[in-house]
């Protein structure tokens, strides 16, 4: 097996680890909220995609599929995010959203 391979082995094993200890930590906050008797239970979303990308996933121009990892606050934080692709603009949803407002 070479190096690079060995690599990539090594970092899915990893993703997987994580995966699991993220999965048993909240399965723990979860039994928490039941057990201090809290009557709306939240796992915290925490696999929930970030809101505006909901809302870029609705237009043309912003490009998913080759998002580019950054870093900002001087280093503080680190993401993958999309790149702007082309023009911008509504389309899917929310541009029947938006013609059906202006029709008003």
């Amino acid at each position: 097996m070479s190096s690079e391979t060995q690599k990539i082995a090594v970092s899915v094993l990893l993703s997987k680890f994580i995966i699991i200890i993220i999965e048993l930590l909240l399965l723990q906050v979860v039994e928490a909220q039941v057990n201090y008797g809290i009557d709306i239970i939240t796992d915290g979303e925490i696999y929930r995609d970030v809101y505006v990308f909901h809302f870029l996933r609705q237009c043309d121009g912003v490009d998913f599929k080759n998002a580019e990892h950054t870093t900002y606050r001087n280093g503080a934080c680190h993401a993958t995010l999309p790149v702007v692709s082309g023009r911008s603009r509504l389309s899917g949803t929310l541009q029947k959203l938006k013609l059906y407002i202006s029709d008003r």
